[in-house]
C-alpha cells in the first residue's frame, strides 16, 4: 500500500481491514494527500476513535437519517450516542440479510423514493413478505413514516 500511495494518481483507498487502516493512519512515510476510507460498518466507531475521518459503506444509503445522526454524534464527541445509532443500523442490516441483502437494499431504496434496481442482475426481486419487513425496518428506524 505504501508503494501504491506514492503514485501521483492514487489518492486513497477504501478498506474494511482495521489493521491496514491503523497502519495507514500510523504511517509517517505515506503522503499527506493519501486518504484511507474505512468501510467496515460494524467498526466505524473504532476507526473514528483511532482518527479516521473518512467512512463509507453502502448500507448508509438505506438509513440516511440514522447515519446523519451518527455522524453528528461522532463529530460532537458523543461516542455512546454514535455507537447506539450505528449498532441500531447494523441490527437493521442483519434483519435485511434474511431477505437477501441486495433485494432488500433495492426495496429500501425504492421505499425511500429512489426507483430502480440496485442489485446485480442475477438477484431476484424481493417478495411481499420481505417487502413488508423492509418497510417495517425503515419505519422502526425512523427513516419512513408509518402508515
Amino acid at each position: 500500500m505504501l508503494e501504491l500511495s506514492e503514485l501521483p494518481n492514487v489518492k486513497g483507498i477504501k478498506t474494511g481491514d482495521p489493521v491496514l487502516l491503523k497502519a495507514l493512519l500510523d504511517s509517517e512515510t505515506i503522503k499527506k494527500d493519501f486518504v484511507p476510507i474505512f468501510s467496515n460498518s460494524d467498526l466505524f466507531v473504532m476507526g473514528w476513535e483511532y482518527g479516521c475521518r473518512h467512512i463509507l459503506d453502502g448500507i448508509f444509503a438505506c438509513f440516511p437519517k440514522t447515519i446523519k445522526s451518527a455522524g453528528a454524534a461522532l463529530s460532537g464527541g458523543k461516542i455512546e450516542t454514535a455507537k447506539h445509532e450505528l449498532n441500531s443500523m447494523m441490527a437493521a442490516r442483519d434483519r435485511m440479510i434474511g431477505g437477501g441483502i441486495w433485494p432488500m437494499f433495492t426495496k429500501a431504496m425504492n421505499l425511500l423514493g429512489f426507483p430502480g434496481n440496485f442489485a446485480p442482475d442475477y438477484e431476484p426481486e424481493t417478495d411481499e413478505k420481505n417487502s413488508a419487513l423492509m418497510r417495517e425496518i425503515l419505519v422502526s428506524m425512523g427513516e419512513l413514516q408509518g402508515n
